[in-house]
């Protein structure tokens, strides 16, 4: 925390959300003061809409847009709350949430539910609200106070607030919060800052706190004995989110299979359950994750027919519509996505894309881009015809530092025209699952999770360094491509072993505390999402062409190929094998 400098008269009130779990029930924060209900809703959606129930039938899908905040004290618009009133006569209500998009947030498919008049506040795990200090109290001479559970009753404690308290006289505050292991919010890396006089809180949104039903006063208003009535099939429903199964065994199985004997893609609504990976800071996240929970994307290349210049674009890809982009390439600041390089340059094209939206901010550091004309000239005899004829030796596990030495110490001197690899792409690596009884076995390098040139044999950096090294050698270097599939597991970041014994050990799959939804095929690092692949279809017949098309062979994750999305990410694979130095490759199944 900086240091603050002398000036007296200034005050503040930093209350935070601390890092205290999940939860996004409703929360009565006043008792009724006889104007009815009133629902606050802290999102990062630009428009929430409220869709409800209040006692005579749920209103026309997707509900009401709510208006911003007027609580300034309280609920500021500032940090992404909005508002409804419902009249006095109101006795029950049932409601969800949603952005008019269709992104739901229905409480794990429970709806949210209030029986008493008052003042509701929900806060969403469906989207990631406005982080930021917001002045609400003009100072009275008593110093700055930023974290103890919050005395004050307009920020209680029993709904996560807490509070710290520094004498005056104080001029400035600047600090971040932590969870005591690990676990930091610093308001994206910008910290917090407290500059004027006043009471300042502040909203994590690293975490969203733990709900509680107690109330502070006891609300006098009678409980409705009356229900209320779920949404009807014939109107579009809010609850789009699966429940856990009931037993042991949170699998999901067969909600993504194929529902037909000719069906081979995935309903694009499929994609509304993207978004899973944790945001930055958060439990359970890790720095390679960068801010995959709203930011992904790819470099595209395209070459001249000279070989000798290309254009390189950014292709992003945002969970918020209204963000806009930036870029650095090479350290030269853009705002344009398309960058054009030429022959000149010699080094790694370093790209960094910065988005923001609001006061929210995302970056994403792409690998390194290289390119054809930066590597070094294969020399090798005129009867191999540039690579097309010749003996090629297989040196499957190897690390990348011996392959190196060996076409330096043998391949290039004994007349080899190259060497095949394992499959550079990253894929899976964990001790947590042995496969019958080995840690890590060799095929694990054919499940892919990314097309980052990052794998168990070594870095992309070695990886070039050791095909620098043979092509001076005059040993050209192809490398097996997974490009059919992606691994088996799909995305497994969340929790998904069970904690004790027994046939559901390994896959024993929850709702995703990010999407409040089931878990789907995604993989950010490429990026792929739920409807780049086939509806799930077991391989049974070697002779049927739909299942050797679309089937999903040993549970591998199948590609859809058909769409020009797959097609051309896959391509731009391949061109990152050419720019890195690769002389070929060959397609695995």
């Amino acid at each position: 925390m900086a240091p603050a400098t002398s000036m007296t008269g200034i005050v503040a009130i930093v209350a935070a959300l601390l890092l205290i779990g999940i939860a996004n029930t409703e929360t009565l924060a006043n008792s009724s003061d006889g104007t009815g209900f009133h629902v606050f809703f802290r999102t990062g959606w630009t428009v929430p809409n409220i869709h409800y129930n209040a006692g005579s039938g749920w209103a026309t899908s997707p509900g009401v847009a709510m208006p911003k905040s007027n609580d300034s004290s309280n609920f500021p618009a500032a940090l992404g709350w909005f508002r409804y009133d419902f009249p006095t006569s109101t006795t029950s209500l049932e409601f969800v949430l949603n952005n008019g998009n269709g992104v739901w947030d229905n409480n794990a498919n429970t709806n949210y539910k209030v029986s008493v008049a008052g003042t509701w506040q929900v806060t969403s795990s469906a989207s990631t609200p406005l982080s930021a200090t917001v002045l609400t109290a003009a100072s009275d001479g008593s110093g700055l106070h930023p974290m103890t559970a919050s005395a004050d009753s307009t920020y209680p404690a029993s709904v996560g607030w807490f509070q710290y308290s520094l004498a005056a006289p104080q001029a400035s505050l600047k600090f971040v919060f932590n969870n005591g292991n690990v676990v930091w919010d610093n308001n994206l890396d910008a910290n917090y800052k407290a500059a004027s006089a006043g009471r300042w809180i502040v909203m994590s949104t690293v975490s969203v706190p733990a709900a509680t039903e107690t109330v502070t006063p006891v609300p006098t208003s009678p409980a409705s004995t009356t229900a209320s009535p779920t949404p009807t099939a014939a109107s579009p429903t809010p609850t789009t989110a699966t429940p856990t199964p009931s037993g042991n065994c949170y699998n999901y199985n067969g909600l993504d299979s194929c529902s037909s004997s000719t069906q081979t893609e995935l309903p694009a609504t499929n994609d509304q359950r993207k978004w899973q990976t944790p945001p930055r800071n958060a439990s359970g996240w890790s720095t390679n994750y960068q801010d995959y929970r709203s930011l992904i994307g790819y470099a595209q290349v395209v070459y001249e027919s000279s070989g000798t210049s290309a254009t390189v674009t950014v292709r992003t890809y945002l969970r918020v519509d209204s963000a806009t982009c930036s870029y650095s390439f090479n350290g030269v600041k853009a705002t344009s996505p398309t960058y054009a390089v030429t022959n000149s340059l010699k080094d790694d094209l370093i790209i960094v894309a910065t988005c923001t939206d609001g006061t929210n901010s995302w970056r994403l550091e792409l690998d390194p881009v290289n390119f054809i004309w930066q590597n070094n000239v294969v020399n090798q005899p005129s009867g191999m015809n540039g690579g097309q004829k010749g003996a090629i030796v297989d040196l499957f596990g190897w690390p990348y530092d011996e392959i190196a030495q060996e076409c330096s110490d043998v391949l290039g001197k004994a007349g080899y025209m190259g060497v095949n690899i394992n499959p550079p792409q990253e894929s899976v690596l964990t001790d947590a699952w042995p496969q019958s009884g080995q840690r890590n076995p060799w095929y694990s390098v054919y499940q892919a999770v990314s097309y980052r040139l990052y794998s168990r044999l070594g870095t992309r950096t070695k990886l070039r360094s050791m095909i620098q090294t043979c092509r001076a050698n005059g040993v050209r270097v192809y490398a097996d491509a997974v490009v059919n599939h992606m691994s088996g597991g799909g995305n497994d970041v969340i929790s998904h072993r069970y904690s004790r014994s027994g046939s559901c050990v390994t896959y024993t799959y929850g709702v995703n505390a990010y999407t409040n939804v089931r878990p789907a095929l995604e993989f950010p690092a490429v990026p792929y999402g739920p409807a780049d692949f086939h509806c799930e279809r077991t391989m049974s017949s070697w002779t049927d062409p739909l299942q050797l098309e679309a089937g999903w062979l040993i549970g591998l994750t199948d590609l859809n190929t058909e769409k020009t999305y797959v097609r051309e990410r896959i391509a731009q694979y391949f061109v990152d094998f050419l720019g890195i130095g690769f002389s070929g490759l060959r397609l695995e199944h």
